[in-house]
């Protein structure tokens, strides 16, 4: 199974019969913390990023999120002195509501741009701290 799918079993809302992907974008195993908020409510939930790509990601929550598939979201991300908000909507729910997948909705160059940027840098961030590991390891 593909590294960036170990999360899910084949067959699931990502692919369709065969374990083929879906996805027009592909989708990189990222980390984090990050917010989603339920609109029109404004309710915030705290939630841990597992991937993303430029047409969506998947997040967990401590707690089962109120919402169901199709509801508006906004998923915000804190980094580097700026906030990356992503309007989106809920395509896919598992784990008792806990763990969500959203699709991006208006995704314009400049996000996409930000998103790419989020990427490289939880991505050099992973890559700093297994060089560490390894140097200790080694």
């Amino acid at each position: 199974m593909d590294s960036r799918r170990r999360d899910f079993e084949p067959g699931g809302p990502e692919t369709i019969s065969g374990g083929q992907e879906r996805r027009i974008y592909p989708r990189s195993q990222c980390w984090g913390t990050t917010w989603i908020n339920l609109l029109p409510e404004g309710l915030k939930t705290v939630g841990y990023l597992l991937n993303l790509g430029l047409g969506g990601c998947h997040i967990d929550t401590d707690a089962p999120l109120p919402a169901r598939v199709g509801e508006r979201v906004e998923v915000l991300r804190y980094l580097d002195g700026f906030t990356l908000r992503l309007a989106g909507v809920v395509i896919h729910m598992e784990e008792n509501n806990a763990r969500v997948g959203i699709e991006f909705t208006d995704v314009s160059p400049r996000k996409a741009e930000q998103i790419r940027h989020l990427m490289a840098v939880i991505i050099a961030a992973e890559k700093e701290r297994l060089a560490g590991v390894e140097e200790l390891g080694g």
